[in-house]
């Protein structure tokens, strides 16, 4: 999420520099696997892997695909995006709580106005998929039915707080929406 808080404190540069004013789009496009248990969704993360180096295979043109079949495997693997341990925190994986907190904790540090989520990652299975978006739709979108950033009073960079404290939920502080 590092990369999306200093987008952000890109973002609110640019706007300042091109005098034009609050409020602005700021769209955040991620992976979104939420499941009833946090084991699922952790297991469901080589989809993530897979995806991740499929897309940026296709986006620089180097992705051999032979009879119709993508060779994501010879993709080269970039250390950070292609772990698992960092996609679980980047992305939107886990359980409708840890995934709300997720979400909550991203629009306390961004003036995030949409947010475009891709279910289909990888090959989790049809049956998976739709259950996360039950899950999603029923136990984590109804807590930002009320969301509307008010994108001027957001810190700027220099006084920010912490982005670490964007990850406080794993260590062991209660979550928001619990």
């Amino acid at each position: 999420m590092d990369r999306v808080i200093n987008n952000w404190h890109l973002f609110q540069d640019a706007v300042e520099a091109a005098k034009v004013g609050w409020p602005q789009e700021f769209i955040i496009q991620r992976g979104v696997y939420v499941s009833d248990t946090e084991e699922d969704a952790k297991a469901m993360l080589p989809h993530a892997v897979w995806h991740t180096r499929t897309a940026r295979g296709l986006s620089s043109n180097t992705l051999a695909v032979n009879a119709g079949r993508a060779m994501t495997e010879l993709t080269a693997q970039v250390a950070e995006e292609d772990d698992p341990a960092f996609l679980y925190k980047d992305w939107f994986f886990g359980t409708p709580e840890i995934v709300a907190e997720k979400i909550h904790r991203m629009t306390q540090y961004t003036g995030v106005t949409y947010l475009n989520c891709t279910f289909n990652i990888g090959q989790i299975p049809h049956h998976k998929v739709m259950r996360s978006m039950e899950l999603f739709g029923t136990k984590v979108m109804p807590h930002f039915r009320n969301y509307v950033p008010d994108q001027a009073t957001y810190p700027r960079k220099h006084n920010a707080p912490d982005p670490r404290g964007y990850f406080a939920w794993e260590e062991g502080m209660p979550l928001t929406f619990a």
